[in-house]
């Protein structure tokens, strides 16, 4: 009769079958594990993020997900991980303004949060708009000078717009 554990559970399951382990054992087992927490507690905070998260990860319901977080995100203005899935959705959706737009509130929201500043430079890259990119790469070896995905990342766009010199220069800075 623990709520936020059936929760947590869906999302571990519903993550483990997004993130390639696409099992029919981990669908039924986040949608057991749902069904339980929205029995129990419907309202709870986690409850929703599971319930967003399971039509995201496991349905790939984007509409239903995008509607869900919405929801949480018009009570919870401040929470960085809502408008992080935001952008996520909005990026698979090629809605790339708003996907744009929710990466730079969730980095905004949490300055250090490494995921929201590589995946927002992944995205502003695959867009081809190379200056972004690299504004948030260089944000994230703010904090972590040394991250290897930070400097590849930025080795990668300087290949892409042709700067050799400059990709190779970070490229010696990495230590695998």
């Amino acid at each position: 009769n623990f709520a936020l554990a059936w929760a947590r559970l869906s999302r571990v399951h519903a993550s483990e079958f997004f993130d390639g382990e696409s099992s029919p054992a981990h669908r039924d087992a986040a949608q057991t594990a749902l069904q339980n927490a929205l029995r129990l507690r419907p309202d709870l905070f986690e409850t929703q993020i599971a319930e967003a998260y399971y039509h995201y990860w496991v349905e790939r319901n984007y509409e239903a997900a995008r509607k869900i977080f919405e929801r949480i995100q018009a009570a919870s203005p401040n929470d960085s991980n809502v408008a992080l899935a935001l952008a996520l959705i909005s990026r698979r959706e090629g809605r790339w303004d708003e996907s744009l737009s929710d990466f730079s509130k969730a980095a905004d929201l949490d300055p250090r949060n490494l995921k929201v500043l590589f995946w927002g430079s992944d995205t502003y890259q695959s867009l081809r708009q190379f200056p972004s990119a690299l504004k948030f790469i260089d944000r994230a070896l703010d904090i972590a000078p040394s991250d290897s995905g930070a400097l590849s990342r930025k080795a990668k766009i300087y290949q892409l717009v042709g700067q050799l010199d400059k990709a190779r220069t970070v490229v010696e800075q990495i230590h695998p």
